[in-house]
């Protein structure tokens, strides 16, 4: 390894300006951005035309991780890549108008899942940063070659505003919050910057520099002054300080001809120096002096013009490369160290230092000394090595926020449910009993052992069994006032009263037996039936009265869906056979059916082991539909499958149960060999795995429920084999949630 020493200072002088190369970072494509992590000043990130983001550890030199951000377009480069303000998330501007964004570990060493993309933009986005609004909700702001500025939510990817008002293609964006105000500036290919108040359609100020591009605008990092810089015609500069009140510039610094195509692109270190790549070199100003410092030449030549960035400290400046290289530089005393680390510790053997070179630097105020320079040639993994290997792997409980509940008496959990208002968990075990556990007025006390309360042993909910009904397919469903529970275990329908644990009735002997159920959504007293023999009623219980009774199912249903949006009801079968009804009236008439075969037809095991179910996204433009081997994203009302995935890779075996949570944009999923999984809705990428270590030797999911209250979204219930119910709350950090647009 090779360690990067950086000497800790309380101020920052000109001295301390990174104008030595300590390393190269060589790559198999080219480079097209960079970008420092926010808070470790070794964690470098860079994005290339081939797709890819990378992040490197320069102390070490090893490439950490490496991500394709565009799965669904092929032949695009990034265009910008850049961290969010904590570091949990990276946002990547691509050149095929979409916006991907990526979430990253808590330590950054690992990516969480895969990418999440929108189709942001006509053309290529050029930029994009992230911000908080003043609610503290996270945004990423994005513009494009149609010279439009957007902002989108970050948890959810719904686009929040649109800026309109620029005559040319927008390159560069720019948040910022001043005296408790947020407000955004953009720069397009015209010379134009516009400030912009969220909410506000129109621009509050427009700056104008005539006859030059506006490449870069950005504020020093205590947001008292404000910089851009640009293309002009090669003999007046175009890098300003603006008075942002006015809209007039500030100050003209000098030396700065950039005059070609290149965007040009500037940083500012310490509130006080300006850095940028211009004829080829490093140049450096002081704010406070329209008169260059001094510029660098490198001895492997810079473009006319290239991107550059600080670390969070300072101590560490990189820049691009024209020819598949990133230069990191270090103070010449920082350099002076680095060297004296890497003698004393025999550092300089081939393996480490794959070329040796002198540093040649146009005269400074203390020119300072060469360094010699670590190379490091970076080669790219094989693209299909980004998926399983990059999702969140939690291997034990420790990772998560869980909480056990062990009342179960080895008897396997058939179905769980949350209450409504989300303070209750009501399971089935396949012995037919029911087990309760509530928390006393806050859902959200869950893990708190003095707010859980039980009914009494005494208080025990038990289904009819009838003969031979030990396999019985079981269902459950509760009321929307949470004040009842509809079940069955194979025999009689059972309807209890939740708030006395009492049974009320006992209906619809079998044969055939319900096998799922489901309340109407605008009328309790209306419940859907669905029978093993691929029958389905509608039930008046308050009248003891089937009110429709039809039958296009050939074997169980075993799903049942109302749909308030759509006035319709979804059934499935255990063939997976799809079919929508209609509902005039209180009268079901077919209107659709869909069959979703899968590559490899579920063993008589497997269809035991698992119900086919169905459930509406909360926009009901969506339905999940689980298989035992196969998930499917059902567009509604079309009733065409928008996604896909069937069990591959590390996850092969069979779904034993799967439930969206309750904003519907995550998937809980258990399989039969004790790990879980959480998808994305969107696009059904896996977020996270779960070890079936979490779950316990031997053990797997047998149901699974999420909580109903969405400030609980990440939260979900696993029931398992052995009658136990673990409740998890996985801390993925900066885990996203966007459907794909």
């Amino acid at each position: 390894d090779v360690h990067i020493f950086v000497t800790p200072r309380k101020s920052y002088a000109t001295e301390d300006l990174p104008t030595s190369v300590i390393l190269t970072l060589r790559f198999t494509s080219q480079p097209t951005t960079i970008s420092f992590h926010p808070s470790n000043v070794n964690y470098l990130l860079a994005g290339d035309v081939a797709g890819c983001v990378s992040m490197f550890d320069t102390s070490t030199t090893l490439r950490l991780w490496s991500q394709n951000m565009s799965a669904l377009v092929e032949n695009v480069s990034v265009n910008k890549a850049v961290w969010s303000p904590d570091g949990s998330l990276i946002g990547a501007a691509m050149s095929s108008g979409r916006v991907a964004l990526q979430a990253v570990h808590t330590n950054s060493v690992a990516v969480l899942g895969k990418p999440v993309e929108v189709s942001a933009h006509e053309g290529q986005v050029n930029d994009l940063k992230f911000t908080t609004l003043s609610s503290e909700q996270l945004v990423v702001v994005t513009c494009g070659d149609d010279k439009l500025v957007k902002v989108w939510d970050v948890r959810s990817g719904q686009m929040l505003y649109t800026f309109e008002g620029h005559e040319d293609r927008v390159f560069c964006v720019c948040p910022h919050i001043k005296n408790s105000i947020s407000f955004l500036l953009s720069a397009s290919r015209d010379g134009t910057i516009k400030v912009w108040l969220y909410g506000s359609t129109n621009s509050q100020v427009d700056f104008k520099v005539d006859g030059s591009y506006c490449t870069c605008i950005t504020y020093s990092h205590d947001g008292s002054k404000l910089f851009s810089c640009g293309r002009g015609d090669g003999s007046t500069t175009t890098l300003f300080e603006w008075d942002e009140q006015h809209g007039t510039i500030k100050q003209r610094y000098t030396n700065f001809l950039n005059s070609t195509n290149d965007r040009a692109v500037i940083d500012t270190v310490a509130n006080r120096f300006i850095v940028t790549v211009d004829e080829h070199k490093l140049k450096f100003w002081d704010f406070n002096e329209p008169r260059m410092l001094f510029s660098v030449t490198l001895e492997e030549e810079l473009p006319p013009s290239s991107q550059v960035c600080f670390n969070c400290n300072g101590s560490l400046l990189a820049v691009l490369g024209q020819s598949k290289f990133v230069k990191v530089l270090a103070s010449s005393k920082d350099a002076a160290h680095l060297m004296a680390s890497r003698k004393s510790d025999g550092r300089e053997e081939p393996e480490h230092v794959v070329s040796v070179e002198e540093r040649p630097l146009e005269p400074v105020q203390d020119s300072p000394h060469a360094s010699k320079e670590v190379v490091t040639e970076i080669a790219r993994p094989p693209k299909e090595h980004s998926f399983e290997a990059s999702s969140s792997q939690i291997t034990d409980r420790a990772s998560c926020t869980s909480r056990l509940l062990t009342d179960g008496d080895g008897h396997g959990i058939r179905y769980l449910v949350y209450s409504n208002n989300g303070t209750g968990l009501l399971a089935l075990g396949s012995n037919a009993t029911h087990s309760f556990w509530k928390w006393e007025k806050d859902g959200s006390r869950v893990f708190d052992e003095a707010a859980l309360w039980k009914p009494s042993p005494s208080a025990v909910m038990q289904n009819d069994r009838s003969p031979g009904s030990d396999d019985a397919v079981a269902c459950m469903v509760i009321s929307r006032n949470d004040s009842y529970v509809l079940s069955a275990s194979g025999g009689k329908v059972s309807l209890f009263n939740l708030l006395t644990f009492k049974i009320m009735a006992a209906f619809m002997p079998p044969p055939p037996a319900a096998s799922c159920m489901a309340f109407h959504l605008e009328d309790n007293n209306i419940i859907a039936i669905g029978r093993d023999d691929g029958s389905l009623l509608i039930y008046n219980v308050r009248l003891d009265d089937v009110k429709v009774q039809v039958k296009e199912h050939d074997c169980m249903i075993t799903g049942l869906a109302y749909s308030t949006k759509h006035e319709c009801l979804v059934s499935v079968s255990s063939d997976a056979k799809v079919c929508v009804w209609d509902i005039v009236d209180d009268k079901y008439s077919k209107k659709d059916e869909l069959k979703l075969q899968s590559e490899e037809a579920p063993t008589e095991t497997e269809t035991k082991l698992t119900r086919v179910s169905c459930m509406f996204t909360a926009s009901h433009d969506h339905l999940l539909i689980a298989q035992p081997t196969r998930l499917d994203m059902v567009s509604m009302p079309a009733l065409e499958s928008s996604a896909s995935w069937t069990p591959r890779d590390s996850l092969q075996s069979t779904i034993t149960s799967a439930c969206l949570s309750c904003d519907s944009r995550q998937i809980f999923c258990g399989f039969r060999d004790g790990s879980m999984a959480i998808f994305n809705v969107g696009n059904l990428a896996i977020s996270c795995v779960f070890h079936p270590n979490v779950l316990g030797e031997g053990l797997y999911c047998t149901a699974i429920a999420s909580h109903s209250d969405s400030a609980h979204g990440s939260q979900f219930a696993a029931g398992l084999s052995n009658g136990h119910v673990l409740i998890l709350e996985p801390r993925l950090g900066g885990m996203l949630l966007w459907s794909e647009a």
